[in-house]
């Protein structure tokens, strides 16, 4: 089950990650696959304020209650909460006793890297 923000998505973002996962033969999911479906729905550690938040949470509760679904999040903290939605989803996998995967995608600024572009452009003329 790939999880994370909606921009993970973006293939510029994730750097193919879904993909990757795919070329062995593993099926991803992603939250929006489960979100309708019911789970535990026993408290979280956190006071929870988000919609977004709580799909991966409840993506989490869901992989967690199956031994056949192990849990990747994407995570960029491009937003300071990841670290909150990190932390919570890392204790609902270890509550179950279940693995979790932590990809921290580094995301490049566009700004700086057509700025670099133009300066290199400039010295090659």
């Amino acid at each position: 089950m790939l999880i994370g923000r909606p921009y993970h998505a973006d293939p510029e973002i994730n750097h193919g990650i879904p993909e990757m996962i795919e070329t062995f033969d593993i099926p991803v999911l992603s939250e929006d696959a489960v979100f309708h479906l019911p789970v535990n729905d026993s408290g979280l550690k956190i006071v929870n304020q988000w919609s977004y938040h709580a799909r991966l949470y409840h993506a989490a509760k869901f992989a967690a209650a199956r031994n056949n679904i192990t849990v990747i999040q994407l995570s960029s903290f491009g937003c300071g909460l990841d670290a909150l939605t990190v932390g919570e989803v890392k204790d609902i996998t270890e509550h179950a006793i279940r693995p979790l995967l932590c990809i921290f995608v580094i995301i490049c600024k566009v700004s700086l890297i057509m700025q670099k572009t133009k300066r290199f452009s400039a010295s090659l003329r």
